[in-house]
């Protein structure tokens, strides 16, 4: 499941470009920061887990559980900490049900599937590429732009992304 030295070296690629994308000074680490590398280290367990599931046979069911899990942990929290009215239920009823349905369950469910053929390891790697279409969008879309850095962060996630997908295969 390792993938060997390759998967380490594209992740540490991949790693110091997500972290260019974002600025890449160490002087302006903030505990924003802090709390995404942590949280990265939650998502590629979270892959892990995710791989094994879809490795047993039944993505769907894991995927349905963990909006379940999700959900029972989540729902105390916002009635604890936001003001949860029905009008404002009603109000972002289409935001919610295009988040829930399409945004998570369904590619969830895609990614859990998915991740059956492939190693979880080069999965995380391969989903890396989210802060590139992202960083991408922003340029497109809302016409921001890139530092030297920026651009060098999406170069880097992609040589990673190549690393890992023009790696032989073994045969038997």
């Amino acid at each position: 499941m390792n993938g060997g030295p390759r998967i380490w070296i594209a992740a540490g690629i991949a790693f110091f470009g997500i972290w260019y994308l974002g600025g890449g000074q160490i002087a302006a680490f903030s505990k924003g920061d802090i709390l995404i590398a942590i949280s990265s280290v939650f998502w590629s367990l979270y892959m892990v887990i995710t791989g094994a599931s879809g490795k047993a046979g039944r993505p769907r069911a894991y995927t349905c559980l963990h909006f379940c899990v999700v959900a029972a942990l989540a729902l105390p929290m916002a009635f604890a900490f936001e003001d949860v009215s029905w009008t404002a239920i009603k109000g972002g009823a289409l935001p919610i049900l295009y988040v829930g349905v399409i945004s998570s369950a369904l590619t969830f469910t895609m990614m859990a599937t998915a991740v059956r053929y492939i190693p979880a390891s080069r999965a995380s790697i391969l989903l890396s590429s989210e802060v590139v279409f992202g960083a991408a969008a922003g340029v497109v879309l809302l016409g921001e732009r890139l530092p030297f850095t920026g651009w060098l962060g999406a170069a880097l996630v992609m040589l990673a992304i190549l690393l890992i997908q023009t790696q032989r295969r073994k045969t038997t």
